[in-house]
């Protein structure tokens, strides 16, 4: 699914993600980092009013605590990209990582990691059965 250009929060990319998680022919993901208005340069406090300020804060928060947890309810592995953005204001990505969420900078490199733990489930599949 691409969100790009449309308005969505990080509540909305964690919803798609455990949707696509569910399915039983989905084996893995690989998503952007979930999405914080403060990390795109876009100034919370001074385009809003300090309520809504607090509000999108704590969507992301939600967001991020319910994508954190995506993994280990479904034992599916998630891998994200971090598009470039601030990374001194984007915590995202360092609680995804602190989740045991791999943050990787490019889709190529999130490619080649789930290329390696499709390769490595193959291979304990394959030796069950000897």
């Amino acid at each position: 699914m691409d969100f790009a250009g449309g308005y969505r929060t990080a509540v909305d990319e964690a919803n798609v993600i455990e949707t696509l998680m569910k399915l039983d022919y989905i084996d893995g993901i690989i998503s952007n980092v979930p999405i914080n208005p403060a990390a795109w340069g876009i100034q919370v406090e001074k385009s809003t009013t300090a309520g809504l300020a607090a509000e999108t804060m704590r969507t992301v928060e939600a967001g991020t605590r319910q994508f954190c947890q995506l993994p280990w309810k479904y034992n599916k592995p998630i891998a994200c990209v971090r598009w470039s953005t601030d990374a001194q204001q984007d915590t995202v990505p360092q609680k995804l990582m602190e989740a045991g969420i791999p943050v990787y900078e490019t889709p190529e490199q999130c490619a080649r990691a789930m290329y390696a733990l499709a390769r490595y489930a193959e291979t304990r599949r394959a030796n069950k059965s000897i």
